[in-house]
């Protein structure tokens, strides 16, 4: 009801990575018992364990990151990849094998290992799980954030909601839209700038050259299309064979997958949020919202134009058509009159050639085209003082910049690889900075 106050010491706690985190995930070991199992308390109480999946047959829970050891890391960082499997014991997930750079650990008391560690530096098990940290940060910070939300939906969502309502922007759904939209005009063409043609994105998503994050982005996104509804944290659960570890009431002593039960709350609480809000405009009543000329133009480019939905409604109209977990009908996702109006009983009436297109024609994977419309102007000027000018790479995936990027920060050496690791380890437990 009072909007968006100051941080208070709490909040400022754990958005601070740097001053906190590291304490953060030393007070977590000793609550735990876990030993030395950094990697085990992360994937109990933080935001990595939205990447485990669930095996019932052996009850082992793994993260498995394999896809990403095909892209070469900047010079003098390890490269990313990895596998790791848990189980659950007293309360926690405890690491019980880790798998990286074609070796496996299961033993973590080597004596060797534990010489090295005591002179900074990282070796066996210790290195494999420091660089597994580090893979699950590039994947959440590149492909689970910057991707899903900053290039897939936010983007469209703002350009519709603007487009859709220009001629009335008092209209009760721009209204509501009206704080997601402005928080991203900040973040999305500035953004995409500082990360990507200032390179930025080297340091702040994932320790890759730009040329391979936009390689694997445009692959991911081809390969992998999004479904909006597999963001529906009932479905991301039972997809992972993870649905029992987030409901209420387990027994004493069992892990409780906690990432997952705040997210559900908080989904659910924007789901009563549109709810109210469409109740109060529409009085509950989803023929009135259905016979919204406005609304109905507004859904229609949204599917239009969003991928991600489109894919929803393609091959998951139940879910598109289902209401949502709430007690009055007004947060049907989709008015189903309306939605049978616009794309008929038959799936492949809705946009037949969606699937001949790559990524189901998404204009935001990131191309050389899309690079190249963002990059400066071409000028005479001569380059800004002390920036060298530079040719643009050969890769397809450059950004065929008419001005050059300003040189590279020097790469953390990797004789010393604790600090960086300590920093992924504190930035993960931390929940702040770059990791949302």
């Amino acid at each position: 009801q009072e909007g968006f106050g100051f941080f208070r010491g709490r909040e400022v706690k754990y958005a601070s990575n740097g001053a906190s985190g590291v304490a953060l995930v030393e007070r977590l070991l000793e609550k735990h018992g876990a030993g030395n199992d950094v990697l085990g308390v992360l994937m109990t109480d933080s935001v990595l364990s939205m990447h485990l999946t669930h095996d019932s047959e052996t009850e082992e829970f793994e993260v498995d990151l394999t896809a990403l050891e095909k892209y070469m890391p900047l010079p003098g960082f390890a490269k990313l990849g990895g596998r790791a499997v848990f189980k659950e014991t007293e309360g926690r997930l405890a690491t019980v094998l880790l798998e990286y750079g074609g070796h496996k650990y299961g033993e973590f008391n080597d004596s060797a290992v534990e010489e090295d560690y005591s002179s900074s530096k990282l070796s066996g098990w210790r290195f494999a799980e420091k660089a597994i940290i580090a893979s699950l940060l590039a994947k959440t910070q590149l492909l689970l954030h910057f991707k899903t939300i900053h290039l897939e939906l936010a983007p469209v969502l703002q350009a519709v909601t603007v487009d859709a309502f220009a001629s009335n922007p008092l209209h009760p759904l721009r209204r509501l839209l009206e704080p997601f939209i402005s928080r991203n005009v900040q973040a999305t063409a500035s953004n995409m700038q500082l990360w990507f043609q200032f390179r930025v994105g080297e340091f702040g998503l994932a320790p890759l050259p730009i040329e391979d994050q936009l390689k694997l982005l445009h692959e991911i996104m081809e390969s992998s299309p999004l479904n909006l509804a597999d963001l529906d944290m009932e479905r991301f659960a039972k997809a992972r064979g993870m649905e029992e570890f987030s409901k209420e009431g387990r027994e004493a002593g069992a892990w409780n997958w906690t990432w997952h039960q705040r997210a559900s709350k908080v989904e659910d609480t924007l789901d009563e949020l549109v709810d109210c809000w469409l109740s109060k405009h529409y009085e509950g009543d989803d023929d009135k919202l259905a016979s919204d000329p406005e609304f109905a133009a507004w859904w229609k480019s949204l599917v239009t134009h969003m991928p991600a939905l489109r894919v929803a409604t393609l091959t998951d109209k139940t879910w598109v058509a289902t209401l949502a977990r709430s007690t009055t009908p007004t947060t049907t996702l989709v008015p189903l009159p309306a939605f049978v109006e616009t794309f008929g009983e038959s799936s492949a009436e809705a946009a037949p050639d969606a699937w001949a297109t790559p990524n189901f024609g998404n204009p935001f994977v990131p191309t050389t085209k899309v690079i190249e419309q963002l990059a400066p102007p071409t000028t005479s000027a001569a380059p800004p003082p002390m920036q060298a000018a530079t040719a643009a790479p050969a890769s397809p995936w450059s950004w065929s910049l008419s001005a050059p990027a300003p040189a590279a920060a020097a790469p953390v050496a990797p004789a010393t690889p604790s600090a960086p690791a300590t920093a992924a380890a504190a930035a993960a437990a931390g929940g702040g900075g770059a990791v949302k």
